[in-house]
């Protein structure tokens, strides 16, 4: 059974401001939620090895995906560092596992669910997949399906918990904490990690007697992104296939789900 852990930082407990993501002049916080972001990552890779996993791969899935400490990460999982420029980002090698699970997650762009809500980039208001509002997540949970692994835990804001579950039947999701305007309101970090490790074994118990699948495909897709800026939808509605729909929002159609994860690499 091999598991496959993407880790984004935003849905990591207690984060509430985009400087405590990164290592910036102002993000004087960052060094203490990269610790915390390594150890909701241990805390999954723990869970995944008590219920029987035989390999464990952690993405490193946040900005230059240079931020999990690699000496504090369990020994017994491998670690991918840096962007190999592929079209499945955050899900990258997930080809050949069999799950997939998703720590550190967040609401999409659009949402009031977390005050660093997006979905790829900050510079799109909103992305939508036949009709519905997108997240990292489901694009992620589609590309990982359309490799064949089946997604099966998450943890970040309550708002990505309530959509993934919905998404992705069976899935196991932890609510690390809950948006409130431009604050949050979160559960201690070390409970966070109780929780992760405890879902995450779980999640692949249930993964091993067959109660989670990958989800079904859909049959085709039509894609809408509204950018921030309306120069941006032009630009970008250069790509082919793509349409512009009015001012700031572009369309595009594809039946394949590698052609949409394509159109994200390069509009996103």
């Amino acid at each position: 059974m091999k598991i496959y852990i993407s880790v984004d930082i935003e849905g990591i407990s207690s984060i509430a401001h985009w400087d405590e993501t990164e290592a910036s002049p102002g993000g004087s916080a960052y060094s203490a939620f990269a610790e915390q972001m390594t150890q909701e990552a241990n805390a999954a890779i723990i869970g995944a090895l008590e219920a029987g996993a035989s390999e464990v791969l952690v993405q490193d899935a946040h900005n230059t995906a240079r931020n999990i400490i690699p000496s504090l990460l369990e020994k017994e999982a491998k670690l991918m560092r840096g962007w190999p420029g592929s079209i499945f980002s955050m899900v990258d090698f997930v080809e050949g596992f069999d799950g997939v699970a998703y720590i550190g997650y967040h609401s999409p762009g659009g949402s009031n669910s977390s005050p660093l809500a997006h979905t790829m980039t900050t510079k799109a208001l909103e992305v939508k997949i036949n009709g519905i509002r997108a997240s990292e997540f489901s694009i992620n949970c589609l590309s990982a399906a359309r490799r064949g692994a089946a997604s099966i835990f998450l943890s970040g804001d309550e708002g990505i918990c309530n959509e993934a579950a919905a998404f992705a039947p069976g899935l196991i999701a932890v609510a690390t904490k809950t948006g409130k305007g431009n604050s949050i309101v979160g559960i201690h970090p070390q409970k966070a990690i109780d929780l992760i490790q405890s879902g995450m074994k779980e999640a692949v118990e249930s993964l091993k007697a067959e109660k989670i699948k990958p989800i079904a495909m859909p049959s085709a897709f039509e894609v809408e992104i509204m950018y921030k800026d309306h120069d941006r939808a032009y630009y970008n509605s250069s790509y082919p296939g793509a349409k512009l729909v009015d001012e700031r929002t572009i369309n595009f159609k594809a039946v394949d789900c590698l052609d949409v994860m394509a159109f994200f690499h390069f509009v996103l």
